[in-house]
């Protein structure tokens, strides 16, 4: 493997070493244009690779030396008398090599490495103060008392990591968090949609930490229980598990390594719900076929994958042939009379979920089914 950095670690250490001013004075001159150099080596060789494990070894390799390196300057200047400034202008170009990695390549990049000191501090001294004034802000705001405990317990405890040698992910999540709350209107005095707004940017920054899924837990359990019905409740429950499934979330981000991901967490809570609360729905009723005299576990049989039937149904909805207006009571009705080729029980979640989101490969499937349909009425 090609190592991009050996030239410019042996000028940094000839460089350091040495007290003579015209060496310092020439290395300085001549670091951006080293730097830019790599930057254009990097790019190059990438293109020479064939797999993308060849490609992630490279990217975390140069990444990994890239701190070390850093660590090494940091500690050689902070213990000896030479000029400060000119170390910290090494570092500061060396760490936008590092920046280039992460920004140009995201999925390789070890997120959940400890940063440089140099870097850490660097980054700090600039979020620091702007984290304080969103928990000021926050304090003012109109959300509801508990909602504000949860959000500010979530901010202390990201200022408290960044307080030590963080990891990039804490850095990057801290950055994303100041950006995204100076586009959210805090003097809004609507209180739920600020709860909504300020929830969604920690479900997406993938704040996994018990105090916001306790939050976002609490908040799903009050909003179904507000429904009038059975019925309601569920249809809440599956648009906050659409709404989970939906919401794009920056997985690079990690606030807690040892838990599950917050979507996830939140989306099987959420799941087991739904379970629970159909099993309870279907108590309730009294399957219609049983009355007629038909069996109870009578079911149309057909000759589709459950993404297909779920396209079929909803091509019949859209073109107005079937003229059910509650669509959530169709697709449980379905879920419960339909076999498919495939599935002798259908899933209402996921019957619900397909409905939704069909794939291009499921409506061409469809399509197909449809014109032979059509072929057989014109042979008939």
């Amino acid at each position: 493997m090609k190592y991009e950095l050996e030239h410019i670690e042996r000028k940094v250490k000839e460089a350091i070493q040495s007290d003579d001013p015209d060496v310092l004075d020439q290395f300085s001159n001549s670091l951006s244009q080293e730097v830019n150099s790599i930057l254009k080596a990097i790019q190059i060789h990438v293109i020479n690779f064939n797999s993308a494990k060849e490609l992630r070894q490279y990217i975390q390799y140069h990444q990994q030396s890239l701190i070390l390196q850093l660590d090494e300057i940091d500690e050689r200047i902070q213990s000896t008398s030479n000029d400060i400034k000119f170390g910290e202008a090494i570092c500061l170009q060396l760490e936008k090599v590092l920046d280039f990695l992460r920004i140009n390549y995201p999925k390789q990049f070890l997120y959940n490495s400890v940063t440089p000191k140099s870097y850490a501090r660097r980054i700090k001294k600039e979020l620091l103060p702007q984290l304080d004034t969103v928990g000021t802000a926050m304090i003012g705001c109109s959300i509801g008392p508990n909602a504000k405990e949860a959000f500010r317990n979530i901010l202390s405890d990201i200022t408290d990591q960044l307080e030590l040698q963080p990891r990039f992910t804490v850095l990057l999540q801290s950055e994303y968090l100041v950006k995204e709350f100076k586009i959210i209107d805090l003097d809004d005095c609507d209180c739920t949609w600020l709860e909504e707004q300020i929830g969604s940017l920690f479900l997406k920054l993938n704040v996994n930490s018990d105090l916001i899924q306790n939050h976002f837990i609490q908040y799903f359990r009050s909003e179904s229980q507000r429904a009038e019905s059975l019925t309601e409740q569920i249809d809440k429950m599956a648009g906050f598990l659409k709404y989970l499934n939906q919401t794009p979330v920056r997985s690079e981000f990690v606030n807690n390594e040892y838990s599950l991901p917050l979507r996830e967490t939140l989306a099987n809570w959420v799941y087991e719900e739904l379970h629970f609360m159909s099993r309870k729905y279907q108590m309730t009723i009294v399957p219609e076929a049983h009355k007629g005299g038909l069996q109870n576990n009578f079911k149309i049989d057909f000759d589709m994958s459950v993404s297909q039937f779920a396209c079929f149904t909803k091509t019949l909805v859209g073109a107005g042939i079937i003229q059910n207006k509650n669509v959530s009571e169709l697709i449980r009705f379905l879920a419960s009379s339909v076999k498919t080729k495939r599935s002798e029980n259908i899933s209402h979640e996921s019957f619900r979920m397909k409905y939704y989101n069909i794939e291009s490969n499921t409506k061409n499937a469809v399509k197909n089914l449809l014109h032979s349909a059509i072929g057989h009425i014109n042979t008939d």
